[in-house]
């Protein structure tokens, strides 16, 4: 393993870290005093002035990003794609779909009703008619009722492809400046054509000082916006950060794209510092927490649905989930008989591991399990995605639509709940959406409580709705960085 490798493997000291999150936190204390706004109460995605249109179809999970290619004219150290390939793709969308004619996507648009589309690669402007070519379809299909924009670091932006963009209907173009030294021109170019200039970038600690000094001709050169992405670490990108001293943080909670710490306090000591500048450019902090919960919540909304079972329910977070009962077979089929379920439930009756469980709708379950002599309850949720890349299949946007292989169903936690009081929460705080101090009350009501007791009951009532976290809510705040 090479040494750069290593370093960003590396754990930074426990005090280090609570040091670094202080800092965090005092950064986030000084943007909500002074005027920060969160995108729909999630605290993960901070804001000065306004979000960009696309923006607000992000945050509302009706963005599709489509990749019209892979190519590009730069290398930056940061980028999270493979700058090894050589040969071109077909575009695609985010669910790992490949679009074989504009036609295609304008039935994925419909079907699941976005009302925000991006064009990104690579580089667009490398397939600058391919990218004509979808605008055009957008606004033919649909009229001005969409919000289109086209990320790009400019380097292959002419008058002449600005015009042809304006008269095909983009609203909004968005440069990557740092892949290009930050220099002004095309974003001078552009303001005379695109309605909506934004700056979008990843924040890198090492040009903190340099946008410090030059945000601020920024938007007096027509910038109205400026997006902050925090890094992320990929196989592509490692060394080349690792080689720079960023952090990775946060690895186990996530399967690839691990944040960089120094990234995230870059961003916000850049909005602070315009704040204090007062330089009037509308920012936007979009971090890898935000992105991971609720870009991918979006994505799940899209497909659960298809693949819901009659017993199985959609958690507000889009997972699916079943709840099977355990218990002998005498005592599963009294059950029924007693709840008066119909007979398709006994046809959910099944072995599993030498119990029978029956599969059952959150409605359904018991007030308490000893009660109805149940053993306890089998909590299971899944993740329905498309199938990732796969050059042999190349699979067609419109495969969704007719082939059930797409579509995995996959198993992405499990739990068993045998102690009453576990019971008890988890339906007043899952099926019955109580709010935690409410469920916490209602156990103690059911049962006579000390003081002390209740005390108790209130922190493992609070522990539990955290072990559900992704699967029923989601977190709305910063992750702490210990």
């Amino acid at each position: 393993m090479s040494t750069s490798r290593n370093k960003i493997f590396e754990q930074l000291p426990h005090d280090a870290l609570q040091v670094l999150n202080s800092r965090k936190n005092s950064l986030l204390d000084f943007l909500t005093v002074n005027g920060a706004k969160f995108a729909a109460g999630n605290m993960s995605k901070p804001y000065l002035g306004e979000l960009s249109p696309g923006c607000k179809s992000c945050v509302a999970g009706l963005w599709s990003c489509l990749y019209v290619n892979g190519l590009c004219t730069t290398k930056c150290f940061y980028c999270p794609q493979d700058r090894g390939q050589k040969e071109e793709r077909e575009p695609f969308v985010e669910d790992n779909l490949y679009i074989k004619h504009p036609d295609d996507y304008a039935t994925y648009l419909k079907t699941f009703k976005f009302n925000g589309i991006s064009f990104t690669g690579g580089e667009p402007f490398l397939v600058f008619d391919k990218v004509i070519e979808f605008i055009e379809m957008i606004r033919r299909d649909f009229g001005p009722s969409h919000y289109l924009w086209i990320y790009t670091n400019g380097d292959l932006v002419t008058e002449e492809k600005l015009t042809s963009l304006k008269k095909a209907g983009l609203d909004e173009i968005r440069f990557d400046l740092s892949a290009r030294n930050y220099d002004l021109a095309p974003i001078e170019m552009a303001v005379n054509f695109i309605d909506t200039v934004t700056v979008e970038i990843p924040a890198l600690v090492e040009d903190l000082s340099f946008l410090k000094a030059n945000i601020s001709r920024w938007a007096e050169a027509g910038v109205q916006h400026l997006n902050l992405h925090q890094l992320v670490e990929t196989e592509h990108n490692r060394d080349a950060l690792a080689s720079r001293n960023y952090t990775s943080i946060h690895r186990e909670l996530y399967p690839r794209y691990f944040p960089m710490l120094e990234s995230e306090l870059a961003a916000l000591e850049l909005m602070k510092h315009s704040v204090q500048t007062n330089t009037g450019l509308s920012i936007n902090y979009c971090s890898k927490c935000y992105k991971e919960r609720f870009q991918k919540t979006a994505s799940r909304r899209r497909f659960a649905p298809s693949r819901m079972k009659c017993h199985e329910e959609l958690t507000p977070t889009f997972y699916l989930r079943e709840i099977r009962l355990r218990g002998d077979l005498d005592t599963i089929e009294d059950y029924c008989n007693s709840r008066a379920l119909d007979n398709a439930h006994f046809d959910r009756i099944v072995d599993h591991a030498g119990n029978i469980e029956l599969a059952v709708h959150g409605r359904d379950l018991p007030e308490t399990l000893k009660e109805n002599r149940l053993e306890g309850i089998s909590v299971r949720y899944f993740n329905v995605t498309v199938s990732g890349h796969d050059r042999n299949k190349n699979n067609a946007i419109t495969d969704i639509f007719t082939d059930n292989t797409i579509l995995h169903k996959d198993e992405v936690y499990r739990c068993f709940i045998d102690e009453f009081s576990e019971f008890v929460m988890f339906k007043a705080l899952f099926v019955e959406r109580l709010k935690v101090k409410s469920a916490a009350e209602k156990l103690m009501d059911m049962y006579s409580f000390s003081h002390t007791d209740k005390a108790k009951t209130m922190t493992k009532a609070t522990l539990f709705h955290q072990k559900f976290s992704n699967m029923e809510w989601l977190p709305v705040d910063f992750l702490d960085y210990t």
